[in-house]
């Protein structure tokens, strides 16, 4: 039999008051020829309301050759948090290793991963840790929101980035929805209770 039951989890999560950060964050991002978005992701994490002490951001780089390397470079000069940059070689596509490898080097109690281009809205983190401060050994899942790129500006998320919540959602170019596929699949698995497969949710 099948139980992913989280009931009781969720019962606690809404009836816990404040919670004091203390719990340290390693946020995974992997990448490939992403500069333009992975900018927008490294100053979106300047931004977030959780403690920038408290976490650290690896970019995982799968063997770019445009200025990836540069941008994190020089953004570490004035980043607000711990950023580290590891590379490889390219070899064809190989996202589960460069991600790995940013996992293997992570310092922190909880992991977060994050792609190139999913810019976090500020309670990104905040949101995320909830959980890690009430509960051990959980997996903690996000979704997607997709919106057309050209409106997300750096100058939009360096002043006012609560406006990330304001910009409409889009249709994904490639599967032409405009939520994110996990969604619709929790209509079939009692959001993920009776999945037998929940791993492939994340």
């Amino acid at each position: 039999m099948i139980n992913n039951e989280y009931g009781q989890i969720l019962e606690v999560l809404n009836s816990s008051g404040i919670i004091i950060p203390r719990i340290r964050a390693s946020v995974i991002i992997p990448t490939y020829q992403k500069m333009d978005s992975l900018e927008k992701v490294l100053i979106a994490l300047a931004k977030q309301t959780y403690p920038e002490n408290l976490f650290e951001v690896i970019v995982s780089d799968d063997g770019s050759v445009d200025d990836t390397a540069e941008l994190v470079k020089n953004f570490k000069m004035h980043s607000p948090y711990r950023l580290r940059f590891i590379t490889h070689e390219h070899d064809g596509y190989q996202l589960s290793k460069t991600r790995n490898e940013g996992i293997n080097i992570a310092n922190c109690e909880v992991v977060v991963l994050l792609d190139a281009d999913m810019v976090p809205v500020q309670e990104f983190l905040t949101n995320h840790m909830r959980w890690h401060h009430l509960f051990q050994n959980i997996a903690v899942l996000g979704h997607r929101r997709y919106v057309e790129p050209h409106h997300i500006s750096l100058e939009m998320l360096v002043s006012n980035p609560e406006k990330l919540w304001d910009i409409p959602k889009t249709l994904h170019k490639g599967f032409n929805y405009d939520i994110d596929w996990r969604e619709e699949k929790y209509k079939k698995n009692n959001y993920l209770r009776s999945e037998p497969e929940p791993w492939w949710f994340f």
